[in-house]
């Protein structure tokens, strides 16, 4: 007989090999949203945005593009300044890899001017470029056919180290493989200040870094996306970049500092950040909005933004922080150690809509089949106004301190404009290891408005305490005013500290839920297979309703998981994250020959 510990140890490696192939599936089948059309809210965007979307948003492909190589053409530049040979008169002007220009061509005082077509290689080799200065009026009008290329050359990346760089005029701008370097965390690359049209920028492989915690300035971001009314900022892809070190994000000292990863403002529309990587941040590593937009125009409010594949961690305050946003999808990421805050909006990893920050905060948003872990709190749902309905679907929670699900809405109740109190929310098909710290789900303040909806649909709640009411569902409610509560189809277990209960008082629905029986799931990785004999398998009849809502407002199917198992709508389907096949406990007759097992 093998004892334990091999047992557990010979299910720890099948998990691995499982999650590698789950890895596969996951890259060939991604979750994501259509392409962006001109209709609100049929209009919808591609988790990639190429020639597999149904309506191209860019005319190329911005992201598997080749990167053009030097050939010595008439649009080449080739640029390096640590060169004992440098002379920015070498090859007519345009420089080479033996006589490379000195300067980046067209940067001229504070005005920086590209040509359509223009191509720059810019060696890295240790060399920085831009001597701090500000770029005031960036001006690169390429085309489609004839985008502008900024492009790193060398092993190392080029660092362009210039504290302001704000757009004038843009458009088919590619930068690939460059880093924005700011040593006191003074850079900022904005484009509200254009007078021309700013649209269809591409960002592949690039680093955005500041003090890396030894210096906090005034509240910066790497990229604050923003225009105006007569020129919107669209079109706008990150891929594969890397954002670090803004500011004092170890503790909690400058508080009033806000330092940002990539914001959201005004007149911004259609936004990918996509296999990215931003973390170490005094503040979040990305804001969709800003803080108190009372002025209820909706045209100007960032929208259709998709989120996909990243990872965000160690920051001060939140790794996704929503606002005044809609039409945000939210998906397939890791958000994880979000500690370092003295606030507990702070300690949260995802604010999925957020208190006075405008009337249409969290309208059409969707957070889906994420990985969240490490924090104070994994989801914050706290709305005023307009009639958001967030969509938590499909994603893993585990290792948290407060609950995986803080919900407070409120209804605003000022203005004039016909927005209505908040509909309400679907927590559906999550599974959350509450590791016996936290609540799986927490209504910190009583509720004002008429019959919100709250759904809590196919979940698995396993090892989460007592809240307020002595149960691992923590709801306050007011029978004036009252939520109406659905609690069906969920599992709820723990292995210690007594049954898990509920105060049937506080639901409206309250149906087919298996309290205190143990869900059979792998716990030792952040896949939640469900073992042999799972009664979590097949328990939902009927999957959640916002998965056709989606496929009807969108055009997509989205019911995969977070491991690319898709499923039907006329099959029963798994309570929690995944809907994989049943992992079978191995046998405990000996193997035939011996299993080399690494700790």
């Amino acid at each position: 007989m093998w004892d334990l510990k091999v047992i557990q140890r010979v299910e720890a490696l099948l998990a691995v090999s499982l999650l590698a192939v789950a890895n596969f599936a996951q890259s060939a089948m991604p979750v994501g949203i259509p392409d962006p059309a001109s209709s609100v809210p049929a209009a919808i965007m591609p988790t990639l945005p190429s020639s597999d979307s149904q309506i191209p948003a860019f005319p190329y492909d911005p992201i598997n593009m080749p990167t053009p190589q030097w050939a010595d053409r008439a649009n080449q530049y080739y640029v390096d300044s640590s060169s004992a040979d440098c002379d920015d008169a070498s090859n007519d002007g345009r420089g080479n890899p033996t006589t490379p220009r000195c300067s980046l061509p067209g940067l001229r005082g504070t005005t920086w001017s590209l040509n359509p077509g223009d191509q720059l290689f810019i060696a890295g080799n240790g060399a920085r470029y831009g001597n701090a200065q500000h770029v005031e009026r960036a001006d690169m009008p390429g085309t489609a056919t004839d985008p502008i290329w900024i492009i790193g050359a060398g092993e190392r990346l080029p660092e362009l180290n210039f504290e302001r760089f704000s757009w004038q005029r843009g458009r088919h701008v590619i930068f690939d493989s460059v880093h924005f370097r700011s040593p006191e965390d003074n850079f900022r690359m904005r484009w509200s200040d254009a007078t021309g049209p700013i649209e269809y920028f591409t960002f592949r492989s690039v680093d955005c870094s500041g003090s890396e915690g030894t210096h906090s300035n005034a509240s910066r971001r790497c990229f604050s996306l923003g225009g105006s009314s007569s020129n919107i900022l669209q079109f706008v892809v990150f891929h594969d970049i890397d954002i670090w070190g803004l500011g004092r994000w170890q503790d909690d000292r400058r508080t009033s500092r806000d330092l940002l990863g990539i914001q959201l403002q005004k007149w911004s529309r259609y936004v990918w950040v996509l296999d990215s990587r931003i973390r170490n941040i005094q503040g979040d590593s990305i804001m969709c909005g800003n803080s108190n937009w009372w002025d209820f125009d909706r045209a100007s409010r960032p929208h259709y933004l998709y989120i996909g594949g990243s990872e965000f961690y160690e920051n001060y305050e939140n790794g996704y922080d929503q606002k005044g946003c809609y039409h945000v999808v939210f998906s397939e990421n890791h958000v994880h150690d979000i500690y370092n805050s003295q606030k507990p909006a702070n300690a949260t990893a995802i604010i999925t809509e957020q208190d006075s920050e405008g009337d249409v905060g969290g309208k059409f948003t969707w957070f889906l089949n994420n990985l969240v872990e490490n924090a104070g709190t994994a989801f914050r749902s706290s709305a005023t106004t307009d009639d958001a309905f967030i969509c938590i679907l499909g994603n893993v929670v585990r290792n948290i301190d407060s609950a995986a699900l803080s919900f407070t809405q409120r209804c605003y109740s000022g203005g004039s404009n016909g927005q209505t109190c908040p509909e309400g929310l679907v927590f559906a098909q999550n599974t959350v290891d509450c590791n016996l710290k936290a609540t799986g789900v927490s209504n910190t303040q009583n509720p004002v408005g008429s019959n919100q909806v709250v759904e809590i649909d196919g979940n698995i709640f396993y090892n989460c305490i007592d809240g307020g009411e002595g149960s691992t569902q923590n709801w306050e409610s007011f029978s004036e005013q009252p939520l109406y509560l659905k609690h069906v189809n969920n599992v709820d277990y723990r292995v210690s500290g007594g049954d898990v209960t509920l105060n049937t008082r506080r639901f409206d629905v309250l149906e087919n839920n298996l309290l205190n029986t143990p869900p059979l799931i792998s716990t030792g990785d952040s896949i939640y297979n469900l073992l042999d004999g799972s009664p979590a398998a097949n328990l939902v009849e009927q999957q959640n309703s916002a998965y056709n809502s989606f496929s009807a407002m969108y055009g997509l199917d989205i019911r995969k998981d977070r491991m690319g198992n898709s499923w039907t709508s006329t099959s029963t389907i798994n309570a929690g994250a995944n809907q994989g096949d049943i992992v079978v406990t191995p046998s405990l007759a000996p193997p035939s020959a011996p299993i080399l097992l690494v700790n």
